[in-house]
């Protein structure tokens, strides 16, 4: 958070330079996505008393609205997340409906947000996964760079690591914050849970 949050858009930059003692300012979609994820593991692990929780809500919270910023029409997410002219990319795609989906859970996120974790499984389901379960459109692992035209012409891979599990997991994740919102459950988050500025 205090060398890669881009406070202006709510994400995080892919890297920092050490040596020059900057980020590269560049929301690569996956570098994100990790982020996204780690958090909800963070906030489910962490007992909620731990003062640390309560900092990893509102950094949650604050990033979850970045993220839901940019979103494309079409339900998915970008290689670089700020750039609608990169392409429209799997793992993140997954990491964030996976991540928004467990907020919704948890109470962390308001059920509105189902609509926007819908359509991002929607996106998946139409773009990504074909009819016998072949996974397109994710990103090879990547070096960084300071140029986001690198992220542009980073290939993707079918069945490639990188997306197969996780879309396997957010498809449970958001089975389970369907049955949240139909229960009520997620409705009943306390005040504690409102979004806050980071």
């Amino acid at each position: 958070r205090q060398r890669l949050w881009i406070e202006r858009e709510r994400l995080f930059s892919h890297i920092y330079f050490v040596d020059e003692g900057q980020m590269s300012g560049i929301p690569w979609g996956r570098g994100n996505g990790w982020i996204a994820v780690t958090l909800t593991e963070v906030l489910t692990l962490l007992p909620s008393e731990d003062p640390r929780w309560r900092a990893a809500l509102s950094l949650y919270q604050a990033f979850m609205q970045g993220v839901l910023a940019c979103q494309d029409p079409c339900g998915m997410w970008h290689q670089v997340l700020n750039r609608p002219d990169s392409y429209l990319e799997t793992s993140c795609t997954a990491m964030f409906v996976l991540s928004l989906a467990r907020g919704i859970q948890h109470g962390w996120m308001g059920t509105e947000t189902l609509s926007a974790v819908e359509a991002g499984w929607q996106a998946l389901l139409q773009y990504s996964v074909d009819d016998i379960g072949d996974v397109y459109g994710v990103c090879l692992g990547s070096g960084c760079a300071k140029d986001p035209k690198y992220y542009f012409d980073l290939p993707t891979k079918k069945n490639d690591d990188h997306g197969t599990g996780i879309i396997l997991m957010a498809a449970v994740e958001l089975l389970k914050a369907r049955r949240a919102c139909e229960s009520g459950a997620s409705s009943q988050a306390k005040a504690v849970l409102t979004p806050q500025a980071v």
